[in-house]
């Protein structure tokens, strides 16, 4: 299971209750961690957020409908789940740095 959600209501509260959320493609997650960044540290590609890239296993996703107008401008819908990602399963861990932000992002 997951911990505590990080995103606390103004009326009080978490929203969830500690989801595990993913995104299908590099480029969502680029653009969510600088988002997140930006948020924690007023920087894109500060280095202290990382992308976790891992191998689906066979417990269930579900869509993410929280906050649907941010969704409108990603490439898939975001996911969540309640089980963690075991760790056998990362592939890689990405720093979003300020180069993987600019060379990801102006693709677009």
């Amino acid at each position: 299971m997951g911990g505590p959600s990080n995103w606390e209501k103004a009326s009080g509260g978490r929203y969830g209750i500690g989801d595990v959320h993913a995104l299908q493609s590099l480029t969502d997650a680029v653009k969510w961690a600088a988002h997140w960044d930006w948020e924690l540290s007023t920087s894109f590609g500060s280095g202290k957020i990382s992308i976790i890239k891992f191998k689906y296993d066979d417990q269930p996703w579900e869509t993410d409908e929280s906050d649907p107008l941010s969704q409108l401008n990603y490439e898939n819908p975001w996911l969540k789940r309640m089980n963690t990602i075991p760790k056998e399963n990362i592939i890689e861990i990405i720093p979003l740095t300020k180069e993987l932000v600019k060379n990801t992002l102006s693709k677009r």
